[in-house]
């Protein structure tokens, strides 16, 4: 859901020991400079690094992860990276421990200048959550032209009271396309932002669609708003 993806990783591993910046993956201009791994970076901040331990055998650093690592790359600009942790529980309920070794991650991506955000249930709308669980299955499937995306808004928005069942016609009449199609359409052209509906409204197919700007619909995703649970 956000623009100018270019790469996604996931469970992505972090050096233990001194490094050259990520970035460099991408053959991208960085500094010639070494950044701290996570050991040295355990240490700075008086923290245990995780360890791991195989029966009958000594104890050896635990390679630690960052859940998602986004390569951001707008046209004509070189590419960035955004680092995410997520958390199924609030902040509150997460242990000290825990806290550590998230602070230990987000030392590693923040002394090489790249973003870090922390996800937990604080920082988006359970309501939203839901819609787009609901949605999934339409907006992550085969993906549809964005010819067939700018279409399925524009004709929705043209008629601006209708209810989720009318959207889903109008998108079907529109690009002559079977209804399934059409909702496969119309829930991608919601996530990609091109038509901008409130997902905290209850979206059953009989109730009307709430209009927002793009700016409220992006602001209900804490990774495009970059909000973070992190108290520093």
């Amino acid at each position: 859901m956000l623009p100018h993806v270019d790469d996604n990783r996931t469970q992505y591993r972090l050096n233990l020991s001194y490094h050259a910046g990520e970035i460099t993956e991408y053959c991208e201009p960085a500094a010639m400079e070494c950044y701290r791994g996570t050991i040295q970076i355990a240490k700075d901040l008086c923290i245990a690094h995780p360890l791991v331990r195989a029966k009958g055998e000594k104890s050896a650093p635990w390679r630690m992860t960052t859940d998602c690592v986004v390569t951001l790359r707008q046209p004509g600009h070189s590419r960035v990276l955004l680092a995410l942790s997520f958390k199924s529980d609030p902040l509150r309920l997460i242990s000290s421990r825990d806290r550590k070794k998230l602070a230990i991650e987000r030392e590693y991506w923040m002394c090489q200048g790249h973003e870090w955000l922390l996800i937990t249930p604080e920082v988006y709308d359970s309501a939203v959550a839901e819609a787009l669980e609901r949605s999934y299955g339409w907006a992550m499937g085969p993906i549809a032209s964005s010819d067939y995306c700018e279409e399925a808004a524009h004709v929705v928005k043209a008629s601006r009271y209708v209810t989720l069942q009318q959207a889903y016609n109008l998108v079907s009449a529109s690009l002559q396309c079977d209804l399934s199609q059409a909702q496969k359409v119309f829930w991608q052209a919601v996530w990609g932002g091109l038509l901008p509906i409130d997902l905290r409204h209850t979206l059953w197919v009989t109730n009307l669609l709430r209009h927002i700007s793009l700016d409220e619909f992006q602001d209900a995703n804490p990774v495009s708003a970059r909000r973070s649970a992190w108290i520093t």
